[in-house]
């Protein structure tokens, strides 16, 4: 049963390894999740994690989580950095996927929404596949913002 996880998955091979080159799927993962709802720390660190689990598997990966430093630097209007991030989902393939993370978010929704529209496959993560990265991983998953009781609140 080691080859399984314990909601009886099978298991993903990861391997972390920087000395070895890496082999890259075609298809892009876009990892998008709550933001602006939460512990902004929390939200970046969550989507880390997941880019990190699709990256560890040869997945080219987007984290527009990461732009923070960016805005943090030279603030802009959400709206703006909404924009940015529709504009690059608007410009991804129909191979390409939406990972759109648990927990409560607008942003994430409007992601969602323009992929689909796309026809760009969206992946809505549930708790069992926050669980089966955090096995994966071998790491503490935060899959709900701190204070969110629920994936819907």
């Amino acid at each position: 049963m080691e080859n399984y996880t314990k909601n009886g998955r099978k298991k993903v091979n990861l391997e972390r390894s920087l000395n070895k080159p890496k082999v890259w799927k075609s298809s892009l993962k876009y990892i998008s999740g709550p933001f602006t709802q939460g512990d902004n720390q929390e939200n970046i660190s969550r989507a880390i994690m997941v880019g990190e689990f699709y990256y560890l598997q040869g997945y080219p990966i987007h984290i527009p989580h990461l732009n923070c430093r960016w805005e943090a630097d030279y603030p802009k209007p959400y709206d703006d950095m909404m924009h940015i991030d529709l504009q690059i989902i608007q410009r991804m393939r129909h191979t390409d996927e939406l990972i759109a993370l648990p927990g409560c978010s607008p942003g994430r929704d409007r992601e969602i929404e323009c992929a689909m529209s796309h026809m760009v496959d969206v992946k809505i993560m549930t708790v069992v596949d926050c669980e089966e990265i955090e096995e994966a991983l071998g790491e503490d998953f935060p899959y709900l913002p701190r204070g969110q009781a629920n994936l819907m609140s």
